[in-house]
């Protein structure tokens, strides 16, 4: 059962498990590795029967409370998962899988301080797990924590070359200590090995992108939305990229539909402005650009195209203060200059510009 189970044959693996129940029916761990064969069969109704009643005939049980909380999981019940992963847990402290999957449940629900503390307790049960490891990294990566999170993906990396989700927590890593062209090793691991992953290739893309490898970062890009068209930091990603290629239809259709998945989302505002004012539409872009400051944007980016509409749209006065701004975000930015100079030639201001 077993093996037919290891090597994708679910429907052979819940023959042969049946058959080792009818010979000792009382047994806890072939009634869990049942529950187990039947949720890769896809007979969800039959995996949650016979766990029901392995919980009723074995409380201490472990496994069952495990793959109970898998089934919340997969169901959305957060709350519900967590619970019984810690019912597990306590049953068999050193359960390296329900620290694991814990840790992934307990930062869902946005639990980062209790998530890190079962990220570690998976780690000391399982120091040779790179699956542990890898929980670490994702938590300290969500924490901000980037250089202990690049450790903790070596680490995992180090102890199993095969799962590609430690790859991609480490080019994360990289990206958000902006060492971009050091992320895009890892993340081409992480392609290889996760291949219809479109979070792999959204990080791949924004690698490439800051590398300076645009036709590379469209590739991936693409890829992402495309294998997740509701990706709104792809289509996010992508506006960004194609308002670098003065591709600015484009651009403002992938920018309209990043905000139009998520209205809040201040990158997708404020890449819709960029292409918008490439588009001779400083009005219309002023807007974006402003929506993108009231979300918490507070790049110089996004000063300067507010700076570049209200310059378009001879708001002077308040274009001068924008550019001071932007200047104070980005002092060595010779694109804002530029527009800056621009802004006061235009105006009529020539020995300032």
């Amino acid at each position: 059962a077993l093996i037919s189970h290891e090597t994708g044959a679910p429907d052979a693996a819940v023959g042969y498990i049946e058959r080792a129940l009818a010979v000792t029916p009382d047994n806890a761990a072939y009634q869990n590795n049942l529950a187990t064969m039947y949720l890769a069969a896809g007979r969800d109704a039959d995996a949650r029967a016979i766990l029901a009643r392995l919980m009723d005939n074995h409380p201490d049980y472990p496994g069952g409370y495990y793959n109970l909380a898998n089934i919340f999981k997969a169901d959305g019940d957060l709350e519900s998962a967590r619970n019984h992963y810690r019912l597990a847990i306590n049953h068999q402290p050193d359960f390296v899988d329900a620290h694991v999957n814990l840790t992934q449940t307990l930062l869902e629900l946005g639990s980062i301080g209790e998530a890190l503390e079962s990220a570690r307790n998976g780690v000391e049960c399982g120091p040779v797990s790179a699956l542990a490891h890898a929980s670490l990294a994702a938590v300290l990566l969500t924490n901000g924590d980037l250089a202990a999170a690049a450790d903790a993906c070596r680490k995992a990396i180090s102890l199993d070359a095969v799962p590609g989700e430690p790859y991609l927590a480490l080019g994360n890593a990289l990206i958000g200590q902006h060492q971009f062209d050091a992320a895009v090793a890892p993340l081409c691991q992480a392609k290889q090995r996760l291949p219809e992953h479109a979070a792999v290739h959204n990080s791949l893309g924004v690698a490439y992108l800051e590398s300076n490898q645009l036709e590379e970062s469209e590739v991936a890009l693409r890829r992402a939305i495309a294998l997740a068209p509701a990706l709104i930091e792809g289509h996010s990603n992508l506006a960004h990229l194609l308002n670098l290629r003065h591709q600015s239809e484009d651009a403002a259709a992938h920018a309209w539909r990043a905000v139009e998945l998520d209205e809040n989302f201040a990158a997708g505002w404020n890449n819709l402005a960029g292409a918008l004012l490439a588009l001779d539409q400083p009005e219309e872009a002023l807007t974006a650009a402003e929506r993108a400051i009231a979300l918490g944007a507070d790049s110089a980016e996004v000063e300067n195209t507010l700076c570049s509409a209200l310059a378009a749209l001879a708001r002077d006065a308040e274009a001068r203060a924008a550019f001071e701004r932007a200047i104070a975000l980005a002092p060595e930015s010779a694109e804002i200059h530029f527009n800056h100079a621009l802004s006061l030639l235009t105006a009529g201001n020539y020995r300032a510009g």
